[in-house]
């Protein structure tokens, strides 16, 4: 390969790599001159170059706020995996409260989250609780639905040796349901995330 074909080859890579800055870059050229044409309120729709001048006249407040709300999604994400992998443990164990559950929680899902809102208020008060107690309600149907998905793909004969092996009911949950239920869990998690993120 001669040396013009290497540096288009690396010019073609690095174009490939600017564009999605350069698709930025106008994107925010195009909303600044429609703030400044169509002399948009600030409180509505504030120009990048306000966004810019606030964020640099007071930086520890913007990073302080921004370090309480990554904090409050983490909090809420770890409630949700916790809770998320255990439920999914106790009803797949119990045929019971499989069937006791099982239902509550998908109907307790398809209630929409903003009409929960009031209430985790009432029952939280106003600090971070409510806010975690949103968090985990978003993000735990995933991890429960992807969790009892993996637990339940164990290959039947898999089990019926560990049983034959002597293994108890313990170590077949940890060292065998759950290890096969990680494929599954994973995923779960990242949907999570992304819902959380939303």
């Amino acid at each position: 390969m001669t040396d013009v074909s290497r540096v288009s080859l690396a010019g073609a890579a690095i174009g490939r790599k600017a564009i999605p800055f350069i698709g930025a870059a106008v994107f925010l050229l195009l909303w600044e001159a429609a703030c400044r044409i169509y002399q948009i309120r600030p409180v509505l729709l504030p120009a990048p170059s306000q966004i810019i001048t606030e964020l640099a006249q007071s930086p520890l407040w913007f990073a302080q706020q921004a370090a309480y709300t990554l904090g409050i999604t983490l909090a809420g994400f770890a409630v949700a995996a916790a809770f998320g992998v255990l439920f999914a443990v106790i009803i797949t164990e119990w045929k019971l409260l499989d069937r006791l559950l099982f239902p509550l929680f998908v109907a307790l899902n398809s209630v929409p989250k903003v009409a929960l809102a009031p209430l985790c208020i009432i029952w939280f008060g106003t600090g971070s609780e409510p806010k975690i107690a949103i968090a985990f309600l978003i993000a735990v149907f995933a991890v429960v639905i992807d969790t009892i998905l993996g637990l339940r793909s164990v290959p039947p004969d898999t089990i019926d040796l560990a049983r034959t092996l002597r293994g108890s009911r313990w170590k077949v949950l940890t060292r065998i349901k759950l290890y096969c239920a990680l494929p599954h869990l994973f995923p779960g998690l990242k949907v999570a995330t992304s819902q959380r993120a939303q």
